[in-house]
Order: structure tokens, then C-alpha cells, then sequence
């Protein structure tokens, strides 16, 4: 047992070392592009903010999702060897009654309802197990009221079960806290490779075009909800875990206030097997207490793999509805066909328009 945690430990400590020694070579990258011109030198500072505000509700959410699961096994663990204890001592006679179900964290991209019904399961799965254990511990109060179990023997007992079980209780313990470092690692090595190339990628399109900018308009009526879809392919030789981010909105010619569009972007994250395509559906309500009629709003959407963004270029606009004339569909397709978005082996970036068109409905003046 000694040896399979010492392994597991050697690989976490490698695995450490391995993601450091990327972060370092992510920063020779940046500082290598700013020495020769292709960024400027306060990328950094112009840049960082709005990646935060981007990702930040992304990443806390795998972080809580990480958390918990942590937290779910030592309770386990917990439950599992209190059991075992009471039914050592109390034998036959104990009946444990069942353990609660821990709910499963919902995927990074479900709505803020999810999120906020999860977080209601897990309070009531924590105090569930509270509640279960003071049941199990009960049963050996009542018995020693009545007589049938002493205070010496349980002391007795109770030294002979932590002879025997402490070892295996620290080695559980070890590898729920070995998983979880390792899962950290996998959360800040995804974070560190999305803001480098987040920090990196949008300047050096615009001054070597090794990047594919992508533009896409969402443009209907005033009052409609415009539709249009992307397509990811992931055509590297392993998995590709996609993160989607909205930047916030704001009219096109840099007047007025930035805000939150009400745009649905589903999935916002998702993994891509190799050679696998998955559509990214966009959905925008032109809310007229929002977008003025006939007014250009502008804002991005970075679809995020490994080693690679993608920036996708909105552009919304709502169209005055004129009196007297029907009504068109509430939901009305924008103008720009599906995508299919590749991901390429080293810096070549392939983006391919879907030959499909979509249509949308326009009211002409």
C-alpha cells in the first residue's frame, strides 16, 4: 500500500513540476512577442481584466463543482468507517439505515438556476449526513442506557478498531487529497493555458493574421430572438477540453455604457473527442429596452481548446418594427451560415464555412 501511495505521490509531484515548467514556457512565449513588436506592452494590463470578468463564473464553477466532490468523499469515508464501527460493537442487532445520495454538480454550462438548486442539494446532503450519523450513534446510546453495552467495552473496543483501521483511513484519506490536488492542477494548468492564449492571440491576429477572426451577425427585429449556430471540430490526436466566454456589449461606436447582452451561448463548455464536431448554438434577444432600433452593437465570443482561441466578432442590431405591418417570427435566423471551426496541429488554423445558408427575416422600409 506504502508503494501505490509513494507512485501516486512521485506522479503528483511530477505533474507539479510539469505544469510549472508550461506556465514558464507560456510566459517566455508572451514576453518573446512583446520584445519583437507583434503585442504591446500593455497587453497584459488592458487585456487581464476582461478575462477575469469572462471566465471568472466559469472556473468558480468547476472549482466548486472540484470542492464538493472532495468534501463528498471524505464524508463518505467518514460514513463508511463509522459504520463499521458501530456494527463491530453492536453486531447483529445494528441495522445502519441508508446513506444519503450526494447530488452530482451540473455541467459548467447550465444556467444560474442549476447552479443555485445544487448548491441547495448539497446544504441538504451535508445536513442529511449529519443527521444519518447522529442516527448510527444513537443506537449505541441506547444501549448503553439500558445496560446491554458498557463504557469500558467501547473503549476497549474502540482502541482495537483504530489499531487495526488507521492505516486504512489514512491511505483513503491521502488519496481523496491526492485527487483533489491533482484535479486543481488540471483546473489552474486549463486557466493558465486559456488566459495565455487569450492574452496572446487577439493582438497577434490583428498583426500577423496567424489567427482567423470570425464575424457574425445577429440582426432582427426589435422585440425577436435571433438564432445562428457554430461548428467545432477537434482534429488533434487527443481530447479537447471548449470553453466558451461573452464579453460584454456595447455600441459600435464606443459611446455609451458596456453590458451584459442576453445572449445564450449553448454549450458554454463541453470535450471534444478526436475527430468529433459538436454545434455551438447562439441565441440573442433583441430586447428594445436594450438594443435602440437600428443601432450596431459589437461583441466577441472567444471559443477557447487548447493552444488555440478562436474570436468570434458579434455584431447586433434590432430593426424598427413599422406600424401596420405584420408581424414576423419570433425567432429569426442571422444572416451568417454555420461555421466549422478546426483545431490545427501546431500554429496553422483552418476555418471553414458551412456551403448551408441559413435564412433571416428582414422588413424593408
Amino acid at each position: 500500500m506504502s508503494t501505490d501511495w509513494t507512485a501516486s505521490y512521485q506522479a503528483l509531484t511530477n505533474k507539479a513540476a510539469s505544469s510549472y515548467q508550461r506556465l514558464l514556457i507560456n510566459w517566455q512565449e508572451l514576453l518573446g512577442k512583446v520584445s519583437c513588436g507583434e503585442l504591446a506592452p500593455n497587453v497584459i494590463q488592458d487585456r487581464l481584466p476582461k478575462f477575469f470578468q469572462n471566465q471568472n463564473q466559469l472556473f468558480y464553477r468547476r472549482l466548486s463543482a472540484l470542492s464538493f466532490d472532495f468534501l463528498k468523499g471524505l464524508s463518505e469515508v467518514q460514513g463508511e468507517y463509522t459504520e463499521d464501527f458501530i456494527q463491530g460493537l453492536l453486531g447483529d442487532s445494528f441495522t445502519a439505515p441508508p446513506r444519503p445520495s450526494p447530488p452530482s454538480p451540473p455541467v459548467g454550462s447550465a444556467d444560474v438556476d442549476e447552479w443555485t438548486s445544487w448548491y441547495q442539494a448539497v446544504t441538504a446532503y451535508m445536513l442529511e449526513q449529519t443527521q444519518s450519523a447522529l442516527a448510527r450513534y444513537q443506537s449505541v446510546l441506547e444501549r448503553v442506557a439500558s445496560g446491554r453495552i458498557t463504557p469500558s467495552s467501547i473503549q476497549d473496543y474502540a482502541r482495537k478498531f483504530a489499531g487495526d483501521r488507521t492505516l486504512l483511513l489514512s491511505r483513503d484519506t491521502a488519496n481523496l487529497q491526492l485527487k483533489f490536488f491533482e484535479s486543481l492542477l488540471e483546473l489552474n494548468q486549463d486557466f493558465a493555458d486559456d488566459l495565455f492564449s487569450y492574452l496572446a492571440s487577439d493582438e497577434s491576429s490583428r498583426a500577423n493574421g496567424s489567427i482567423e477572426s470570425i464575424s457574425l451577425d445577429l440582426i432582427g427585429r426589435s422585440g425577436s430572438t435571433v438564432a445562428a449556430s457554430l461548428t467545432v471540430e477537434n482534429t488533434a490526436a487527443q481530447t479537447s477540453e471548449v470553453h466558451c466566454a461573452i464579453s460584454e456589449f456595447r455600441k459600435a461606436d464606443g459611446t455609451g455604457l458596456t453590458f451584459r447582452p442576453p445572449l445564450e451561448v449553448d454549450p458554454l463548455e463541453f470535450p471534444l473527442n478526436p475527430g468529433e464536431t459538436r454545434p455551438v448554438a447562439l441565441r440573442l434577444y433583441l430586447n428594445p429596452d436594450v438594443f435602440v432600433s437600428n443601432q450596431n452593437y459589437t461583441g466577441t465570443l472567444i471559443i477557447n481548446q487548447k493552444k488555440q482561441s478562436i474570436l468570434v466578432l458579434l455584431t447586433a442590431r434590432a430593426i424598427a418594427e413599422e406600424a401596420g405591418k405584420a408581424k414576423a417570427s419570433p425567432v429569426t435566423a442571422a444572416r451568417e451560415p454555420p461555421l466549422l471551426i478546426s483545431k490545427p496541429r501546431r500554429t496553422a488554423r483552418k476555418t471553414r464555412k458551412n456551403p448551408q445558408k441559413k435564412k433571416r427575416n428582414r422588413k424593408h422600409s
